[in-house]
Formats: C-alpha cells, structure tokens, sequence
C-alpha cells in the first residue's frame, strides 16, 4: 500500500502507488472533493471476480498513480459457501497511450500502514499535534519541542491506510476523506 509497500495486501478504501513508466503523460492531482475516476488522460480499475471496478485518483505523473480501492472491493457478485479472508483482483491503468498489462493484487479486510515522516530517524509516523501551548498552532511531529510533547486529552492526527472497512455506511462507489 501507499504508505508500506512491503506490506501484502490491501483494504477496501485504501490508497495505492503504482510505479512505472508511461502511466500518464501529464502530471495532475486530484482538486479535492470526491476523488475522480479519471484525472489527466489517466484512469485506473481492479478487475474483481470479473466486475471491472474503477478507482479514484488523486495523483498521476508519467511514474507515479495514487489511487483508492473502491470501498466496496471486498464484496463479490460471486457466490461462496463460506466468506472469503481474501480477494484476488487484477488493477490495470489505461492513458491514451493504451492499456497496461494486468497486476495481480490481493484485497483484504484490513491491511494498516502508516505513513512515516522523511528524514526523522526511525520511521516516525506522520502526524500533527494540535500545541496545547497555543491550539491554533499544528504542527508536524518534527518541529514540536520538548515542552509541547502531546498531553493526555490533546488530539494528536496519525495518517494510515489499509485500516479497513468501518460500521459507518456509506454508498458504494464512492470516495471519502476522513
């Protein structure tokens, strides 16, 4: 996923990266709002038991696509006798340059990651403080000082993907931001 690409799998909602070249020949991110299907000359979609789903976009250059699983991504127009831990899908990114050859990926209920801060020793996880010296003031986990260390109560923001479906409903086919 996005935020480890070690890790095996991914969760409905998550963000994927796919690298290569050729993927767009434009470099565009997405201006907020439900995320689009196509951004550029750039769409991506997962090939799911046969259903040809597609993702949301928020970034495309010619080497790089972030895009989000669709939501639904786990739920199957196959049935099974018993659930399924895992789904096997195929992605394949389209430009006018044409179509790619299929990647095989594997859809989970849940694979976490989270994001880490460059250039902090350690994988420090990415995340914002609300400064309970000045509450206005957030700030990335690097820049605060010893004395504006997050107390009990204050809110401090991690940023993850691959964290899974939640009992919220939502509708299908759709992009959200928490």
């Amino acid at each position: 996923n996005a935020a480890d690409p070690q890790r095996g799998g991914f969760a409905p909602g998550a963000v994927l990266t796919i690298y290569g070249s050729n993927l767009s020949t434009t470099t565009q991110s997405a201006d907020g709002g439900p995320l689009p299907q196509s951004l550029g000359d750039t769409q991506v979609w997962f090939d799911i038991d046969g259903v040809r789903t597609a993702g949301y976009l928020s970034f495309v250059s010619p080497t790089m696509i972030n895009v989000q699983l669709p939501l639904d991504s786990m739920q199957s127009n196959v049935s099974f006798s018993t659930p399924r831990t895992s789904i096997e899908a195929k992605v394949y990114v389209a430009t006018t340059l044409g179509i790619s050859e299929g990647r095989s990926i594997t859809i989970k209920p849940y694979s976490p990651a989270f994001f880490t801060s460059s250039g902090i020793q350690g994988n420090v996880p990415a995340m914002l403080h609300a400064s309970h010296t000045d509450p206005a003031r957030v700030v990335p986990v690097s820049e605060i000082s010893e004395s504006e260390r997050a107390h009990v109560g204050e809110v401090v923001m991690l940023f993850g993907t691959g964290m899974g479906l939640s009992t919220v409903t939502l509708p299908p086919r759709r992009s959200y931001s928490f």
